[in-house]
Parts: structure tokens; C-alpha cells; sequence
């Protein structure tokens, strides 16, 4: 159970990103974080993100799951302790030398990503993605201008053995933790309204070892 400010918070942002997609669910977080989820590039979107778990969830459990992509098995792991987001590097705009010539390319943002993947027309309109060797040198210097944008976690697998670098979705991560919570927050104030005819607010407000007091005492 979260304090007061923070179940309330929890609840609401339970509530707002039932219903949404993905997409929507990291323009919410980032929103509620105090990104600005329309012009802020990915790696800031996570930042924002991850400071709002940490702000929301810091000092619990850090358990995970992830698929193996070699053999398929479901394995759980804690994430590191001290997990932050390296800093950017470079501004919102970068040049990448190829073929005698410099490109501008722009960081990909939230609106440019589709079916996973950045819109490479949006982030770079003038760039020669069709010639041999271009996507690979644009791809390199975005990771390098905001090493961030694309974390990765390095697991071994207990069923097979197989170390792997996997994606860490941030924002996907931290709705799995709202989406766990949020249930159970509605929980409380059901069980203590039966009880003592208490608000939702009155009910969230109270300290996590003050709600699992009259927790105990309405179970009796």
C-alpha cells in the first residue's frame, strides 16, 4: 500500500490509462511526470518516466519478469538497484556525415514511433534512408547524442544459459506496477467504506500502516 498523496496519485493514473493504448499510456505517464509528451524526445520521455516510478514505487520490490528470446522461458529477475537513465549528450537536432554530405536528423519522439519503430521520414525528411549504410551510421549517432533512448538489460536465462540484452520498456513497466496496485487500492476503499462509511479520499489519505489497521480491525 502507497501513503496518502501518493495511493491518490496511483489511483488516478490507474484510472486515466485503463482504456488507452500503449502510446497513450507513456504520453499519460510522461504528462503526469511533467514531460511534455508531444515535443520531448524518447530518451527524455523516459527520464520523466522513470523519475515518476522512482517517486511513486522507489524502495519496493523490483521485481521483473522477461521472456527469453532463445528459448521462451518466463524468468524473474530484480532490477539493479540504482537503475538510472544516462544524461543526453548532444541537443534535440543531429548531423551525420555520410557520403561527403551532413544530414540533420531529429531525435525521435512519441508521435514519430509506429509499430515500434521511429517514422524515419519524421526524424529526418532530407536523409538518404535507402542507401546502403545510412540507416546504420543514423542509428549510431542517435544512440550516441542520447544513450538513454534505448535501454537495455543484460539477463541470463536460467533454463537455457543464454545471456541476451533485452529492451527495457519503461513506461510499459510502470503501468504493469499501476496496474497491480490499483486494483488493490479499489480494494481498501471498498472493504473500509462497507465498514465505517468513510470516503475515497479520507480512505486514501490515510498512512499504509493506518489503512492496514482498520484493514485488520473491518476484517474482524
Amino acid at each position: 500500500m502507497q501513503d496518502g498523496p501518493t495511493a491518490a496519485v496511483i489511483l488516478e493514473l490507474y484510472e486515466k490509462g485503463m482504456t488507452a493504448d500503449p502510446a497513450g499510456r507513456a504520453r499519460l505517464l510522461c504528462a503526469a511526470a511533467g514531460g511534455d509528451p508531444d515535443a520531448a524526445p524518447l530518451g527524455d520521455v523516459d527520464r520523466a518516466v522513470w523519475a515518476l516510478h522512482e517517486r511513486l514505487f522507489g524502495g519496493t520490490t523490483r521485481a521483473a519478469t522477461a521472456t527469453c528470446p532463445h528459448c521462451g522461458e518466463v524468468a524473474e529477475f530484480e532490477l539493479p538497484e540504482g537503475l538510472s537513465l544516462p544524461d543526453r549528450t548532444a541537443g534535440e537536432t543531429i548531423a551525420v556525415a555520410f557520403g561527403g554530405q551532413s544530414f540533420a536528423l531529429r531525435l525521435p519522439r512519441l508521435a514519430d514511433v509506429a509499430g515500434g519503430a521511429p517514422d524515419l521520414t519524421a526524424i529526418g525528411p532530407d536523409a538518404p534512408w535507402d542507401a546502403p549504410g545510412f540507416a546504420e551510421a543514423a542509428e549510431a549517432a542517435l544512440e550516441a547524442a542520447d544513450p538513454g533512448m534505448r535501454l537495455q538489460l543484460e539477463l541470463a536465462c536460467a533454463g537455457c544459459g543464454t545471456a541476451s540484452a533485452l529492451p527495457f520498456d519503461i513506461p510499459g513497466w510502470l503501468w504493469s506496477r499501476l496496474a497491480a496496485t490499483g486494483p488493490r487500492l479499489i480494494d481498501d476503499v471498498a472493504r473500509l467504506a462497507r465498514a465505517f462509511g468513510w470516503s475515497e479520499a479520507a480512505i486514501l489519505s490515510l498512512s499504509p500502516a493506518r489503512r492496514a489497521l482498520y484493514l485488520q480491525a473491518a476484517a474482524q
